[in-house]
């Protein structure tokens, strides 16, 4: 289970994202403008990471899903244990 706010997975995204677009400016035209083609090409590599963490995250609420029902349906079998004792 990760305890880091998932806020600093974006904030890294937009700085290498930032880094990529510099980069293609450089590398690109005199004029600092980036071919559609890089432009989609930036766009598809952001999107596959976002989409990913996404799914990650997903993933880890199932999980703490599944445990919160097996935790909550094994406390109240010890409730009504202790009720039952309780009784005799």
């Amino acid at each position: 289970m990760h305890d880091a706010p998932a806020s600093g997975d974006a904030g890294a995204n937009a700085g290498t994202m930032h880094g990529m677009i510099n980069a293609e400016r450089q590398a690109g035209s005199s004029d600092g403008e980036m071919s559609a083609e890089h432009l989609g090409t930036l766009l598809r590599q952001v999107s596959k990471t976002s989409i990913g963490e996404i799914d990650s995250l997903i993933a880890e609420l199932k999980t703490l899903h599944k445990k919160l029902q097996t935790d909550g349906d094994r406390i109240q079998r010890d409730i009504a244990e202790h009720a039952e004792l309780s009784q005799q």
